[in-house]
């Protein structure tokens, strides 16, 4: 999903909340989520990253992956 890595947040925002309503349907991105969750880490504003720790949740199952990545987000 190309929308996750623009560089628009309202762009970004958008992808990461129809992935959230889609659920379940949208665990084939759940890599890319990852990968966008360590990017924007290093952000100061947190709602990029809770927007993605939602939709992980949304969409499910919880792996060891997607609790390592949280995890670090913590940290």
């Amino acid at each position: 999903m190309a929308d996750l890595k623009s560089t628009n947040n309202a762009v970004r925002k958008a992808a990461i909340e129809n992935l959230d309503r889609m659920g379940p349907k949208a665990i084939d991105v759940v890599p890319s989520l990852l990968e966008v969750l360590k990017e924007v880490s290093k952000q100061k504003n947190p709602y990029p990253r809770i927007d993605i720790i939602h939709a992980l949740g949304n969409i499910g199952p919880v792996t060891d992956e997607v609790v390592s990545a949280i995890a670090g987000f913590l940290n």
